[in-house]
């Protein structure tokens, strides 16, 4: 008879705490089960997923009133056909964004400077102001970004929800602000290539006569962040590293952008009448096609090894 086995059935019919050491053994290997389930166990909500919802609200915050003043005022098909007073630019960054924040779905737990963000974020978007939803949207990916695993899908999705901020909220507030000597270039390049008279954003048309004046709205700075976001957004959909290419090639696209409305600007210079057609609705139309054609275009070329690698 082995000691182990009598001590084991000693302990079994007189222990004084009322259990056998078999008992015991169970009882343990339960405990551990059941702690080892926890330790392994998912949040329910996760700090990926709460970023996601933060960042998408934010963004449909900033977009619904201009979509929803779009359909109000000129009603649905034209709000349709004019992309709800967005570019198409902006929706599909928005789209490819929500896209990659949606994927990246991780086991991270929320933590307590995240909890303050969101609460923050939150108080932000309450107030009916678009524009500073759109200020919650740039704080809050900005510290996604500077946050999440390098090259992971939820910082990409942040680079991206960042520079959708440029067109929507800090290129008109930045053209604003420097409009004056702005609007001067452009009145001198296009007095430059027209040979007419300038003074300050006045241009004088080719008759001598007849002046026109530049505003924000036509300048020819007026679509380059658009051309930047393209890039940004093409680059890292496609999980491109950014580089010193990049900064060469974005800047290609915005010049682009900038020699489109430079164009217009000019022929809307020949006479009173191309003014009246190049400067409405028509005209726009083209331009902002043309525009849009041309990013696309040198964004695809700059980008066709990764494009050409993935398909």
């Amino acid at each position: 008879m082995h000691i182990g086995s009598g001590v084991s059935s000693l302990l079994g019919r007189n222990s004084p705490f009322g259990f056998s050491l078999r008992a015991e053994q169970q009882f343990a290997a339960a405990n551990a089960g059941l702690a080892g389930s926890f330790a392994i166990s998912k949040p329910a909500v996760s700090r990926s997923q709460l970023m996601t919802a933060l960042l998408i609200l934010a963004s449909v915050n900033g977009l619904a009133p201009r979509a929803i003043e779009s359909v109000t005022v000129n009603g649905w098909d034209y709000a349709v056909f004019n992309t709800f007073n967005v570019s198409v630019i902006v929706w599909g960054a928005w789209a490819s964004a929500c896209y990659l924040a949606v994927l990246s779905n991780d086991a991270n737990r929320i933590r307590s400077r995240d909890i303050v963000l969101a609460c923050i974020v939150l108080a932000i978007v309450a107030l009916p102001v678009s524009n500073l939803s759109w200020l919650s949207l740039c704080l809050l990916s900005a510290s996604v970004f500077w946050t999440s695993p390098k090259g992971s899908l939820q910082q990409r999705s942040a680079a991206i929800f960042f520079a959708i901020c440029a067109p929507m909220l800090w290129g008109p507030e930045l053209l604003a602000l420097a409009a004056p000597p702005l609007l001067k270039i452009d009145a001198f390049l296009v007095g430059t290539l027209m040979g007419t008279k300038q003074s300050g954003n006045l241009v004088t048309f080719l008759d001598g006569v007849h002046s026109m004046q530049i505003w924000p709205g036509c300048s020819s700075f007026h679509n380059i962040s658009q051309a930047a976001l393209a890039w940004v957004a093409l680059s890292q959909t496609l999980g491109r590293n950014l580089g010193l290419r990049d900064v060469l090639w974005g800047g290609l696209a915005m010049t682009s952008a900038a020699a489109v409305n430079l164009g217009r600007l000019s022929l809307m210079a020949v006479s009173p009448e191309y003014f009246a057609t190049v400067h409405g609705p028509l005209g726009e139309q083209i331009a902002g096609a043309l525009t849009i054609v041309l990013i696309a275009v040198i964004c695809i070329v700059g980008q066709r090894r990764e494009l050409f690698t993935r398909a």
